[in-house]
């Protein structure tokens, strides 16, 4: 109980910090923190919310390295699932793409940009 009422109020502190378009109170907030946002939105659905927090996320973690792992490449593989889900395959190929530049041997970015290349491509033998 504690701890779902701590994550409620953590999550509505970072909902309203979003919807204020202030400098002051974005930087307050790390990248690590609007990727979870970004999370939260995903799970509710809300995915033109969750690209905005994940984007706002991306500045942030410019250099930002935990165990060898980039979170830029994890935020933009983030992004692109969100397009991919309003069904903006472009938009989603195109955050693949730029998770790829920046980490080549990532798995995760190659098999999501792969099945939106698909995805967009709606193959017709797929309908046999």
């Amino acid at each position: 109980m504690i701890v779902r009422r701590t994550n409620s109020y953590i999550f509505l502190f970072l909902t309203i910090i979003l919807l204020i378009p202030s400098v002051t109170y974005s930087k307050t907030i790390n990248a690590v923190e609007w990727g979870i946002l970004g999370d939260s939105l995903v799970a509710q659905k809300k995915y033109s919310e969750a690209i905005k927090a994940y984007s706002k996320g991306l500045p942030l973690a410019k250099d930002f390295l935990t165990i060898g792992h980039n979170l830029l490449v994890t935020l933009y593989i983030r992004i692109g699932n969100a397009y991919a889900s309003l069904n903006e395959i472009d938009l989603a190929i195109e955050n693949f793409t730029e998770a790829i530049t920046l980490d080549p041997k990532n798995e995760e970015a190659h098999f999501n940009r792969g099945v939106a290349t698909l995805n967009k491509k709606n193959l017709d033998w797929m309908h046999f």
